[in-house]
C-alpha cells in the first residue's frame, strides 16, 4: 500500500515553531515592533504573555495613541504601567519622546528615575522641558554610550558636574536663541566620547577649553545654530567639524580651526553661515613642529563676500545658495581667484539676475571641476523682469554651455528648476529628470523639490 500521499494530522500546536524558539530570540523579534504592540503580542498565547516583561529595548513613542481621545493622558498611564512591571537588570536602548507639556515634568522624572536603575547603554529623552534636579543623575550614569537629550520649549538645565565615563556619542539640543541656550557646565569628563553634536549651544572660549579638555579622543564636533563669543577651536584628535547657522561676536574677525596630530591630518571641515553658505576644506599640508606633533591650521573669516571671497580659495566643495549674493555680486566676482581644488560647485538662483555670468566666471577660474549644479527660478530671471525676447533667454544658456563645455574635467551638470520656471517656460514636467550626454559632460534637468 502506497502511503506517500497520506497527510498526517497533528495538533495545531505543534506548527507553532516561533513559540518554541529561545526568549532572546523572541525579544529580538519584538524589538521590530512598537512598543504598544510587543505588549498587546501577551495574548497570542501562554508563552508571549510576559515576554515584554524582559525587552532590553524600550522605545516609547506617543504617536501610537495620537488617534484616540486623551492620548496624553493615556499615553503616559502606558508608559508608568509598563515601567512598573518591567524587570530586567541591564537596558540596551531607551528611548522616549512626549508630546505633553503638562506632564511632561513627572513622566520624564519617572523615566529617567527608572532608566538609571537598569544602567541603560543607549538614552534618549525628547521633551518639553527638563530639570536641572532631574538631569543630574543622566550627566553621572557609567553605562550610558550614547545621550540623547532634546528639548522643544525651554532650555536645558545641565549640572556643574558632567561625568560620563563610557559615552562615545552626546547630543544636546536646546531651545530657541532668543529664549535661553544650553550652557556648558564647569566640570566636563567624556574620556571615550568622539562624536559631539549641540545644538542652540551658548559658547564662549572659556567653554570650549572646558568642553575639549574634558574629551580628549574627540574627533567629530557639529554645532548647529550655537552662539556666542568665540575666536578658536582647537582639539587633539579633531578630524571633523561642522558649523552650521552659527552666530559668532563678529570682533573675532578669525575663527581658527587648530589640530596637534600624530600622524593623520585633519580630514575636512564644512561650514554653513547663518546666510547659507557651505563649503569643505580639505587640508593639503602640515608644518613641523618640534620632531614629534605635526600642527594643522586653518582659518575661516566672518566672509563679507565684497571683499573676502578669494579667502575660500582652497575649498573642494562650495555651495552658494544666499539672495543677497545678487547685491555683491558684480562687486566679488572679479575679485576670484582660481580655485585649483574646487571639484563641485553648487549656484542658487541668484545668479540668474546677472544673466548666468558669475556662473561662466567660475567656470573660468575651476580648472578642476568635476560636478556643477544650478538652481533656474523664473522670479530671479532678468528675461521676465525686462520683458526681453525669449531668444535673449536661449542665447543666454548657448553663452553658458560654451563654457561647460570648454572644462576639461568636468563630468556633470545638474540643472534643478523650480516649479515657477517651469510654469513659465512651459515645460512639461513629465519628462522629468532628463538626462543628457554631450562632450563627455551628463546633463540632468529635474524638478526642485
Amino acid at each position: 500500500m502506497n502511503n506517500t500521499n497520506k497527510c498526517i494530522c497533528m495538533p495545531n500546536d505543534k506548527y507553532d515553531r516561533i513559540s518554541s524558539l529561545p526568549d532572546e530570540m523572541l525579544q529580538h523579534i519584538l524589538s521590530f515592533l512598537g512598543i504598544r504592540q510587543s505588549v498587546q503580542t501577551s495574548v497570542v498565547s501562554k508563552r508571549w504573555v510576559n515576554l515584554w516583561t524582559s525587552l532590553s529595548h524600550l522605545n516609547f513613542d506617543p504617536h501610537e495613541f495620537v488617534l484616540e481621545d486623551e492620548s496624553d493622558a493615556k499615553f503616559k498611564k502606558f508608559v508608568e504601567m509598563l515601567l512598573s512591571r518591567h524587570e530586567t537588570s541591564f537596558l540596551d536602548n531607551f528611548q522616549i519622546k512626549i508630546l505633553d507639556q503638562y506632564g511632561c515634568f513627572d513622566l520624564v522624572r519617572t523615566c529617567v528615575s527608572y532608566a538609571m536603575k537598569v544602567n541603560p547603554r543607549v538614552f534618549s529623552v525628547e521633551a518639553p522641558f527638563f530639570h536641572k534636579d532631574i538631569c543630574g543623575p543622566i550627566f553621572s550614569c557609567e553605562s550610558i554610550e550614547e545621550l540623547f537629550l532634546r528639548k522643544s520649549n525651554y532650555p536645558h538645565r545641565i549640572p556643574d558636574f558632567v561625568n560620563l565615563p563610557r559615552i562615545r556619542r552626546l547630543q544636546l539640543t536646546g531651545t530657541r536663541l532668543d529664549n535661553g541656550c544650553i550652557t556648558i557646565p564647569d566640570f566636563v569628563n567624556l574620556p571615550r566620547i568622539r562624536r559631539l553634536q549641540l545644538t542652540r549651544t551658548r559658547l564662549d572660549n572659556g567653554c570650549i577649553t572646558r568642553l575639549f579638555s574634558g574629551c580628549p579622543v574627540l574627533e567629530d564636533v557639529s554645532l548647529e545654530y550655537c552662539s556666542g563669543e568665540i575666536s578658536c577651536i582647537f582639539s587633539q584628535k579633531l578630524k571633523y567639524l561642522s558649523l552650521c547657522h552659527c552666530v559668532f561676536l563678529r570682533d573675532y574677525r578669525l575663527m581658527c580651526v587648530d589640530s596637534c596630530l600624530l600622524g593623520d591630518a585633519v580630514n575636512s571641515v564644512i561650514i554653513s553661515r547663518p546666510f547659507h553658505v557651505e563649503f569643505m576644506w580639505k587640508s593639503v599640508g602640515t608644518t613641523a613642529v618640534g620632531n614629534t606633533f605635526s600642527f594643522m591650521r586653518n582659518v575661516f573669516h566672518y566672509f563679507d563676500f565684497g571683499d573676502n571671497i578669494g579667502g575660500l580659495s582652497d575649498v573642494i566643495v562650495l555651495k552658494l545658495h544666499i539672495k543677497e549674493m545678487k547685491h555683491i555680486s558684480g562687486a566679488a566676482m572679479p575679485k576670484l581667484g582660481e580655485f585649483h581644488n574646487l571639484i563641485d560647485l553648487c549656484l542658487g538662483s541668484w545668479c540668474m539676475t546677472c544673466n548666468l555670468s558669475p556662473v561662466a566666471l567660475f567656470l573660468q577660474q575651476t580648472p578642476n571641476l568635476q560636478k556643477i549644479t544650478l538652481y533656474m527660478c523664473a522670479r530671479h530671471c532678468r528675461v521676465e523682469e525686462t520683458g526681453i525676447d525669449k531668444k535673449m533667454d536661449h542665447l543666454m544658456w548657448v553663452y553658458l554651455l560654451r563654457y561647460l563645455y570648454g572644462c576639461k574635467n568636468l563630468r556633470q551638470v545638474e540643472i534643478k528648476l523650480f516649479k515657477d520656471y517651469i510654469r513659465v517656460h512651459k515645460i512639461n514636467k513629465a519628462v522629468l529628470p532628463r538626462r543628457t550626454q554631450k562632450r563627455g559632460i551628463e546633463i540632468i534637468v529635474s524638478e526642485h523639490i
